[in-house]
C-alpha cells in the first residue's frame, strides 16, 4: 500500500514538474512570435506559479485527508497520532531509552482478539 500512494505522489509531482517545463516553454514561444510581450509572458508564468502553488497546496490536504480515510477504515490510529508516536521514538532512540519506550508502548496496546 505504501509503495502505490508513493507512486501515485511521485506520478503527480512528475507531471507537474513536466506540465511547467511545457507551459514556459509554450509561453517563450509565443513571446518568440510576438504573441506576448516580454512583461505579459512574465505576468502569466507568475500567475501560473501561484496558481500552481495553491493547487500543490489543495492536493496536500487532499492526499492527508484520503491518508486519514485510509488509516480509519484499517483501524489505525489518524496520523497525527502516528507523528506523534515517530517523534517520541525518536526521543527516545536519542535518549537511549528505547526498551522503555517500547515496554511503555506495548503495556498500552489494546488486545487483539
Amino acid at each position: 500500500m505504501n509503495d502505490l500512494i508513493r507512486a501515485i505522489l511521485y506520478n503527480g509531482v512528475g507531471t507537474m514538474v513536466i506540465a511547467k517545463a511545457k507551459f514556459k516553454e509554450f509561453i517563450e514561444e509565443l513571446i518568440q512570435n510576438n504573441a506576448l510581450t516580454q512583461e505579459e509572458g512574465r505576468r502569466v508564468i507568475n500567475e501560473y506559479i501561484v496558481l500552481a502553488e495553491n493547487k500543490k497546496v489543495e492536493m496536500e490536504d487532499l492526499m492527508k485527508s484520503t491518508l486519514d480515510k485510509l488509516l480509519l477504515q484499517l483501524k489505525m490510529p489518524p496520523r497525527n497520532e502516528l507523528e506523534i508516536k515517530l517523534n517520541d521514538l525518536v526521543a527516545a532512540i536519542k535518549n537511549k531509552n528505547v526498551f522503555q519506550f517500547l515496554k511503555k508502548e506495548m503495556d498500552n496496546a489494546p488486545v487483539v482478539k
